[in-house]
């Protein structure tokens, strides 16, 4: 009965190129199905999907993504964004969206992608899809199915298929310039990236920049959500760059076992673990709720090692004042009351003075009378000779002065010496006082007082001697 039994298309919708009962050109995006007994008096069967999903991503993106990657692990693609329908979509379901908001934009990635941090693409690009994938079944199978079989897994004419991967290609092309950084925004907004532009031409700009550090920056920061209690942007993370399932597990393992060092803690925490990974096999869904379990039983701290409170923004640091260190005190360079005062107070407390602690001895205090009784007898003899010498100077001649000698008593520092005396000399006025009238060029000596500007040598011409004088002259 079975084998009699063919299938009528609906008449709203057009046939396919292939029969139904016959395998596809692209089993990946049209699979075969099969009639069961309940459809037998149904010429139309319900929808239908498949269970099994494939990897949208073709050999030569492939390729570029394996440029990103840092460690070569066992590979297990996670790109799989739904199923593909088993019967095409009518165009008459389409219905394009409005504008998207910034707040429903940012949902789109965590962060936007800079040329620091292009050796993030996988990532970034991975949770790009998947969350563009979940707007209709238009879009998720713009992000499964090929562009050149897009339009073969669409019911209607061809104006109306195009005009709906024209509004895909704009949708996807508006959000990824929103998420990209300036610098490339800049150079991409003029274009139309649809996704073939970007899995052929743009991820190759991204694997010319990547380095290493980003990638372990960001992996970084995702264990330490971990260890808050948060496994899925690091799942995240680890799947995008093809993780197999088994790695992802043992990567959750080995982070939260940092912070377990009881071995009793250890021994239940194994436990825990084998118990998962027996019933479920290492299933990426069931990880987020072993890590729950493993805080219930009290076995990590949620958030890992206390950290210290952050300082408001705006709050300036306190200086630190410098410590100076204390020196060690001696007590062979001491008075002996004040070694004694030293070995009571030793270095590290408070210091008491050696006046509050100990009385000073009988010598010493002989010591102190005898300095006082000399410094009042060098105070009165200071005020005598400061009176004697005011009343009868001392008899010093006036052209030598060095026959003055100051008082023994006196202060080095309150002499001053008198002033040198000058001998008399008589201006010089009239030009004969320059050339006396008895002197010749042999006996004529210039007197000691002349200017050395001044002296005109007997010998020269009288008429140049005249002219010489008026120049001299006042």
């Amino acid at each position: 009965m079975l084998e009699d039994h063919k299938m009528e298309p609906v008449s709203n919708y057009e046939p396919l190129n292939e029969p139904l009962n016959e395998p596809p050109s692209e089993p990946s995006y049209v699979p075969k199905y099969e009639l069961t007994p309940a459809r037998k008096s149904t010429p139309t069967p319900a929808p239908v999907t498949t269970s099994t999903c494939s990897d949208s991503r073709s050999a030569e993106f492939k390729a570029q993504l394996d440029r990103f990657k840092v460690f070569q692990v066992q590979q297990q693609c996670h790109w799989k964004f739904g199923e593909i329908p088993q019967y095409p979509l009518h165009v008459g379901a389409f219905h394009d969206t409005a504008a998207l908001t910034p707040e429903e934009i940012l949902l789109y990635t965590p962060y936007k992608i800079e040329w620091q941090t292009a050796a993030l693409f996988p990532e970034w690009y991975f949770l790009f899809l998947r969350h563009f994938a979940t707007k209709s079944e238009f879009h998720k199978l713009y992000c499964v199915a090929t562009r050149a079989s897009f339009c073969s897994l669409l019911i209607g004419s061809d104006m109306e298929k195009e005009a709906v991967l024209e509004s895909l290609d704009t949708q996807f092309s508006s959000v990824f310039n929103a998420r990209i950084g300036d610098l490339f925004s800049s150079m991409l907004h003029n274009r139309l990236l649809t996704r073939e532009v970007v899995e052929t031409e743009i991820v190759k700009t991204f694997a010319d920049m990547t380095s290493p550090t980003p990638y372990f920056k960001r992996k970084h920061r995702l264990i330490e959500k971990v260890l808050a209690g948060n496994t899925q942007p690091y799942v995240d993370f680890l799947m995008a760059y093809d993780y197999a399932d088994k790695d992802i597990w043992m990567a959750i393992y080995g982070t939260l076992l940092k912070n377990i060092f009881s071995r009793e803690h250890i021994l239940a925490f194994e436990e825990i673990f084998e118990g998962f990974v027996g019933f479920n096999k290492f299933n990426i869904s069931s990880l987020q709720e072993f890590v729950n379990t493993v805080e219930r039983r009290g076995l990590i701290v949620k958030g890992g090692p206390k950290a210290k409170p952050a300082k408001p923004a705006n709050m300036k640091p306190a200086k630190a004042k410098p410590v100076k260190p204390v020196k060690p005190v001696k007590p062979a360079k001491m008075k002996p009351f004040q070694a004694k005062a030293a070995k009571a107070n030793p270095p590290g407390k408070k210091r008491v003075g050696p006046e509050e602690t100990l009385e000073p001895s009988k010598r010493q205090k002989k010591r102190e009378k005898k300095l006082m009784k000399q410094n009042e007898r060098l105070a009165t003899e200071k005020k005598s000779n400061a009176n004697d010498s005011q009343n009868n100077p001392p008899n010093v001649s006036q052209n030598n002065p060095r026959e003055y000698v100051p008082p023994l008593n006196m202060n080095p520092r309150d002499y001053v010496p008198p002033p040198h005396p000058k001998e008399h000399v008589p201006p010089i006025t009239h030009v004969k006082d320059y050339f006396p009238p008895n002197a010749t060029p042999q006996n004529y000596v210039p007197p000691i007082n002349m200017n050395p500007r001044h002296y005109i040598q007997p010998n020269v011409p009288k008429a140049q001697r005249i002219l010489l004088r008026l120049q001299i002259l006042p």
